[in-house]
Protein backbone atom coordinates (compact mmCIF):
# COMPACT_ATOMS: atom_id res chain seq x y z
CA UNK A 1 0.00 0.00 0.00
CA UNK A 2 2.97 2.26 0.85
CA UNK A 3 4.31 1.82 -2.46
CA UNK A 4 0.92 2.57 -4.80
CA UNK A 5 0.39 6.03 -2.40
CA UNK A 6 3.88 7.07 -3.21
CA UNK A 7 3.11 5.92 -6.94
CA UNK A 8 0.04 8.38 -7.17
CA UNK A 9 1.12 11.26 -4.89
CA UNK A 10 0.86 14.58 -7.23
CA UNK A 11 -1.87 13.03 -8.70
CA UNK A 12 -5.59 14.21 -8.42
CA UNK A 13 -6.80 10.66 -7.19
CA UNK A 14 -4.35 11.21 -3.74
CA UNK A 15 -6.18 12.99 -1.50
CA UNK A 16 -9.56 11.43 -2.31
CA UNK A 17 -7.41 7.97 -2.05
CA UNK A 18 -6.14 8.46 1.55
CA UNK A 19 -9.70 9.67 2.64
CA UNK A 20 -10.50 6.35 1.69
CA UNK A 21 -8.11 4.67 3.92
CA UNK A 22 -9.05 6.69 7.24
CA UNK A 23 -11.80 4.76 7.73
CA UNK A 24 -14.54 6.52 4.80
CA UNK A 25 -16.56 4.46 2.58
CA UNK A 26 -15.95 4.39 -1.30
CA UNK A 27 -19.68 6.83 -1.20
CA UNK A 28 -18.54 8.76 2.12
CA UNK A 29 -15.62 9.85 -0.82
CA UNK A 30 -18.21 10.24 -2.99
CA UNK A 31 -20.17 12.24 -0.80
CA UNK A 32 -17.86 14.74 0.79
CA UNK A 33 -18.20 18.51 0.16
CA UNK A 34 -15.30 21.14 1.16
CA UNK A 35 -18.18 22.74 3.18
CA UNK A 36 -20.19 21.74 5.26
CA UNK A 37 -17.78 18.40 5.68
CA UNK A 38 -14.28 19.35 5.29
CA UNK A 39 -12.90 22.05 8.00
CA UNK A 40 -8.95 22.04 6.92
CA UNK A 41 -8.82 24.94 9.64
CA UNK A 42 -9.74 21.98 12.50
CA UNK A 43 -8.62 19.23 10.78
CA UNK A 44 -11.87 17.54 10.53
CA UNK A 45 -13.98 15.50 8.07
CA UNK A 46 -17.75 15.10 9.01
CA UNK A 47 -18.21 11.46 7.78
CA UNK A 48 -21.82 9.99 7.03
CA UNK A 49 -23.97 13.49 6.38
CA UNK A 50 -23.74 12.36 3.02
CA UNK A 51 -23.04 9.75 0.57
CA UNK A 52 -23.48 9.74 -3.70
CA UNK A 53 -23.86 6.34 -5.37
CA UNK A 54 -24.60 4.77 -8.69
CA UNK A 55 -27.74 3.03 -8.98
CA UNK A 56 -28.35 0.94 -11.93
CA UNK A 57 -32.36 1.78 -13.02
CA UNK A 58 -33.59 -1.05 -15.25
CA UNK A 59 -37.28 1.49 -16.00
CA UNK A 60 -35.14 3.59 -17.96
CA UNK A 61 -33.96 3.60 -21.57
CA UNK A 62 -30.86 2.33 -22.36
CA UNK A 63 -28.16 4.55 -21.76
CA UNK A 64 -29.73 6.21 -18.96
CA UNK A 65 -29.97 3.85 -16.57
CA UNK A 66 -26.77 4.79 -14.32
CA UNK A 67 -28.59 7.47 -11.57
CA UNK A 68 -26.41 9.01 -9.02
CA UNK A 69 -28.56 8.43 -5.45
CA UNK A 70 -27.57 11.02 -2.28
CA UNK A 71 -28.32 10.35 1.13
CA UNK A 72 -27.55 10.72 4.40
CA UNK A 73 -26.71 8.08 6.80
CA UNK A 74 -29.21 5.84 8.05
CA UNK A 75 -29.02 6.61 11.89
CA UNK A 76 -27.47 9.51 13.57
CA UNK A 77 -25.04 6.98 15.36
CA UNK A 78 -23.53 7.31 11.53
CA UNK A 79 -22.60 10.19 11.47
CA UNK A 80 -18.99 11.19 12.95
CA UNK A 81 -16.85 13.38 12.97
CA UNK A 82 -13.04 12.54 12.27
CA UNK A 83 -9.91 13.71 12.57
CA UNK A 84 -7.58 14.18 9.25
CA UNK A 85 -4.04 12.84 10.15
CA UNK A 86 -1.39 15.16 9.27
CA UNK A 87 -0.39 13.56 5.75
CA UNK A 88 -4.14 13.21 4.77
CA UNK A 89 -4.97 17.43 6.32
CA UNK A 90 -1.73 17.95 3.36
CA UNK A 91 -3.01 16.29 0.80
CA UNK A 92 -6.59 17.81 1.12
CA UNK A 93 -5.33 21.20 0.92
CA UNK A 94 -2.86 20.67 -1.83
CA UNK A 95 -5.64 19.43 -3.66
CA UNK A 96 -7.63 22.31 -2.61
CA UNK A 97 -5.27 24.52 -3.95
CA UNK A 98 -5.23 22.78 -7.49
CA UNK A 99 -8.77 22.99 -7.70
CA UNK A 100 -9.29 26.56 -7.05
CA UNK A 101 -6.64 26.76 -9.94
CA UNK A 102 -8.45 24.32 -12.38
CA UNK A 103 -11.48 26.74 -11.63
CA UNK A 104 -9.62 30.23 -12.99
CA UNK A 105 -8.34 27.86 -15.57
CA UNK A 106 -11.60 26.39 -16.88
CA UNK A 107 -13.71 30.12 -16.11
CA UNK A 108 -17.51 29.86 -16.91
CA UNK A 109 -17.14 26.16 -17.62
CA UNK A 110 -16.33 25.59 -14.03
CA UNK A 111 -19.22 23.96 -12.05
CA UNK A 112 -19.17 24.78 -8.74
CA UNK A 113 -20.11 21.46 -6.89
CA UNK A 114 -18.48 21.89 -3.75
CA UNK A 115 -17.60 17.56 -4.13
CA UNK A 116 -14.12 17.04 -3.31
CA UNK A 117 -13.41 14.40 -5.25
CA UNK A 118 -14.34 15.84 -8.57
CA UNK A 119 -13.00 16.14 -12.35
CA UNK A 120 -10.57 19.33 -13.69
CA UNK A 121 -14.21 20.72 -14.54
CA UNK A 122 -15.31 20.71 -10.84
CA UNK A 123 -18.17 17.68 -11.42
CA UNK A 124 -18.53 15.22 -9.18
Amino acid sequence: MKRFLEGIQGHRSYAPMLLALIAERPAEVCGARWSPDVDLAAGTIAVGTNTRTIVYDRTQERGQRNKVVEKGAKTEAGKHTLPLPKPVLRALKAFRASQTAEKLAAGEAYEDSRYVLVDELGRP
